[in-house]
């Protein structure tokens, strides 16, 4: 039998033909292996993910739950007008609530609905003490109603009703006005009491204590004494508060041991003292 004859040359294009498909069946091989290989490793990273949510829900589940972060004791600072009893009943924050999802917010508004509580900051001290730190409101001045004196805060707050009058700043010159307890006298449409309420909340900001605060229209007279007053435009003295240059004129008289006459205060905080 006679054997065909091949030339070299084409049976080494053959060879070549046979190592291209070779090599192209290789690479699909390896690309497909590549992609089985991505979907497994995305598979483990979407198992891994939902395995961490499951076991951190588990894990939230355990401390709302748990006994351990259960409420055993309120500390309670910064109160000396407000029993601790009654900013707990106002909290209604129960023993065993859990400390972990206590919403301290909620607890803030609602202590603070405690007419005497000006401010509170709830912190949680882990893991099972709730703190109350209070601001309470203090009692700064006082004015006429019309059978009564309703004691006020430097806000305006109407903090109690007494009907004798206290040792306190007596708001004066601002009319007969109607207030009750819990009343925010701020908001009322009376400008001369608006006014010495501003007087009075500079005072307390900068430490500085008017027997009377006496409101003559757009003028004010401010007794440190009996007999030592502080007069001028009601905005020259705010100014004159706000800076500290009044108070410093008021102490300089106490060092020279002045206790009557009138601290005339002009524009730009002019001081002038007369008989």
């Amino acid at each position: 039998m006679d054997i065909p004859y091949i030339a070299n040359d084409r049976i080494e294009m053959y060879t070549e033909e046979i190592g291209k498909e070779d090599q192209i069946a290789l690479e699909r091989k390896r690309q497909a292996i590549l992609k089985r290989r991505k979907k497994m490793r995305r598979r483990r990273i979407i198992f891994r993910i939902i395995l961490s949510v499951l076991l951190l829900f588990i894990l939230f589940e355990i401390i709302v739950h748990s006994p351990i972060f259960g409420v055993n004791s309120i500390v309670v600072k910064g109160n000396s007008q407000v029993e601790k009893k009654d900013i707990v009943k106002a909290s209604k924050v129960s023993d065993g609530d859990n400390l972990y999802s206590l919403d301290t917010k909620e607890v803030e508004s609602k202590v603070s609905k405690l007419l005497m509580v000006k401010s509170l900051k709830v912190e949680k001290d882990y893991p099972s003490t709730l703190i109350l730190k209070l601001v309470e409101r203090e009692k700064m001045g006082y004015i006429k109603t019309e059978d009564a004196y309703a004691i006020l805060d430097e806000e305006g707050i109407v903090l109690d009703v007494s009907d004798k009058a206290p040792k306190l700043t007596y708001l004066e010159g601002v009319g007969k006005i109607k207030a009750s307890k819990g009343d925010d006298l701020s908001e009322s449409d009376n400008s001369k009491l608006k006014l010495a309420l501003k007087i009075l909340h500079s005072s307390y900001s900068g430490n500085l204590f008017f027997k009377r605060i006496v409101i003559n229209g757009s003028k004010v007279d401010l007794y440190a004494m009996d007999k030592l007053s502080v007069s001028g435009e009601a905005q020259n003295v705010l100014k004159a508060i706000k800076s500290g240059d009044l108070s410093k004129a008021i102490y300089s008289t106490y060092k020279e041991d002045i206790d009557s006459g009138v601290i005339r205060v002009g524009e730009g905080g002019l001081f002038r003292l007369s008989p």
